[in-house]
């Protein structure tokens, strides 16, 4: 829904999502940035702080080349991307019955695609892609696969997506270990290549948002 889009929109900006501490004060993002603070942005027009991307293009003085994180780690936040990915997916849920990317951006964001779709009774379980097998036990790469048998249609997921190297390693590794990519999501797209290598490859990325959605070129 557009407002929903909107919230979420105003607070990607601002590395915060709305309402307060549990202090009643600022919420701890608002804290953290000085406690700047945005209107109400439409996502097409919306200004201000950029998301995820690197430190030469940030427009106030703390880097940090990973914004989505804290949105998608705060409550408010976690459920609102949660809520508007689901909300992609629904369309193909013939064909997605697993939702996942590699550690550990997309953990917060699977979690969350997973718990709405369980709010709203049509339950998709999330798994999480490793950087490498794990040392011990059964080695797995993928931590949930037990929950996806062979064959299953999966979405990948991803925070920021900018060369669409990390998205298509997960997306190779899903493959190797018996899934079906069906769908592939983002919630920033950098606008830095990563959209036409994953066409390329034989993907469409779909994001919620565009580095042009929070800062003029």
């Amino acid at each position: 829904p557009s407002d929903v889009v909107a919230v979420v929109g105003a607070a990607v900006t601002t590395a915060a999502p709305t309402g307060n501490g549990a202090d009643g004060g600022a919420s701890p993002f608002a804290k953290a940035t000085g406690d700047k603070q945005v209107p109400a942005l439409q996502p097409e027009t919306a200004g201000g702080r950029t998301l995820g991307l690197r430190p030469k293009v940030h427009p106030y003085k703390r880097p940090s080349p990973s914004l989505p994180r804290p949105v998608t780690l705060h409550p408010e936040g976690a459920y609102l991307v949660g809520k508007l990915l689901f909300d992609r997916l629904k369309s193909s849920l013939d064909k997605v019955q697993g939702v996942g990317g590699p550690t550990m951006g997309a953990d917060p964001i699977a979690t969350a695609v997973s718990l709405v779709s369980y709010l709203e009774g049509n339950p998709i379980p999330a798994f999480l892609i490793r950087k490498e097998a794990k040392k011990h036990g059964r080695g797995l790469w993928i931590e949930g696969i037990q929950n996806l048998p062979e064959g299953t249609g999966v979405a990948i997921v991803e925070d920021v997506v900018t060369t669409g190297g990390s998205t298509m390693k997960a997306i190779e590794r899903a493959k190797e270990e018996g899934l079906k990519v069906a769908r592939v999501l983002a919630i920033v797209d950098r606008d830095e290549g990563g959209r036409e290598n994953l066409k390329n490859y034989g993907y469409e990325i779909e994001s919620l948002f565009t580095r042009h959605d929070f800062m003029k070129d």
